[in-house]
């Protein structure tokens, strides 16, 4: 018993002591983890006319972001880079679509 209770203990230290050590890994993993997180999407009928639009949020990761969206009628839409949100639209009055996005980090 005494000897399950000493390896415990040797773990639980052994573990703590590679916790201590990493703090810039542990900041590096969480930038990462940022960089790569997910956004905000939803679309709206706000546009023109009532025009489908869709909406990309990432909010709080610094990337760069591009919207996309397809129409009913065939078009296509996109919005410029932007940093953290942007949104593309239908043409006026067009209210079907999907959309998409793509995120980037610029220095």
């Amino acid at each position: 018993m005494a000897k399950r209770i000493a390896m415990g203990v040797s773990a639980v230290a052994l573990m703590g002591s590679s916790l201590l050590v990493a703090p810039a890994a542990a900041e590096a993993a969480t930038q990462e983890a940022s960089v790569q997180a997910g956004c905000q999407t939803w679309y709206d009928n706000a546009g023109p006319g009532g025009a489908r639009r869709f909406h990309a949020k990432c909010a709080g990761t610094r990337l760069h972001v591009k919207a996309f969206i397809y129409c009913s009628d065939g078009s296509y839409s996109e919005g410029p880079w932007r940093f953290e949100y942007q949104k593309a639209e239908c043409p006026s009055g067009v209210r079907g679509g999907s959309g998409w996005y793509e995120k980037r980090k610029v220095e």
